[in-house]
């Protein structure tokens, strides 16, 4: 092959190449990132966030037993969650793996807000079970009621 098909070979190469990314470009739209439109929707049954890490930081989903959403400390441990059990709506904090610190829950008889000791024992209750009815009561460590009110 002489040097005049070598160039020639060369720009024919190169003409197809520019024909192949020119229809492409005319062709394909620019994939460009969401800017300033707003999605009608998104449906999923489970949302997570992660860390840079890859952990597992907040959780909002459903599942069988309810919906709501989690979110976890460093170790991975729940720090608060938030959601529908059954009859229960509620809210609960957590001082370490799955020792709760206090809860507020409103079930379908009554509303409640419990603080808990160290060791995961009730130590503060108030409870409304009915309409204009509030009971409050106060536990030591061993869990003997130390005040009540009514």
């Amino acid at each position: 092959m002489n040097s005049k098909q070598k160039v020639g070979y060369t720009f024919l190469g190169a003409a197809i190449m520019l024909i192949g990314m020119g229809g492409g470009f005319i062709l394909s739209p620019p994939l460009t990132a969401q800017r300033g439109e707003v999605f009608d929707k998104i449906q999923c049954s489970k949302l997570e966030v992660v860390d840079k890490s890859g952990k597992v930081v907040a959780r909002l989903g459903t599942g069988e037993g309810g919906q709501g959403l989690s979110v976890f400390d460093k170790a991975g441990d729940p720090a608060l969650k938030l959601g529908i059990e059954g009859d229960e709506r509620g809210l609960v904090v957590f001082d370490k793996a799955e020792i709760p610190a206090f809860h507020l829950i409103a079930f379908d008889e009554q509303n409640e807000i419990v603080v808990f000791g160290k060791a995961g024992k009730e130590a503060i209750v108030l409870l409304a079970p009915e309409e204009n009815e509030i009971a409050i009561r106060i536990e030591n460590r061993a869990g003997k009621v130390r005040w009540r009110a009514p």
